[in-house]
């Protein structure tokens, strides 16, 4: 689920205080759209290195729910104030 994004990317960086890592959050993107991309993405810059995985969505799938849950690291019904705006 999205809302486990955050803690997926500080493990990922774990102890190293020199580690960095870029989350990418594109609205609206589709797989095959992506793969196009990537291959532009790694032909431009052929020093990236990318690390692809998946995560579901919460329901309604929209734009203010998705982005909610993973900037905030929580599940929809902790911000149901603003559950249909990116405002906040």
């Amino acid at each position: 689920m999205l809302h486990h994004v955050p803690r997926f990317v500080a493990r990922e960086i774990g102890d190293d205080t020199t580690a960095k890592a870029t989350l990418v959050v594109v609205d609206g993107l589709a797989l095959d759209q992506w793969a196009v991309m990537r291959q532009q993405l790694a032909e431009q810059r052929p020093g990236w290195r990318f690390r692809e995985d998946a995560a579901f969505a919460w329901v309604p799938t929209i734009t203010s729910v998705s982005r909610q849950a993973i900037f905030a690291g929580s599940p929809p019904f902790y911000f149901p104030n603003s559950i249909h705006t990116t405002n906040k």
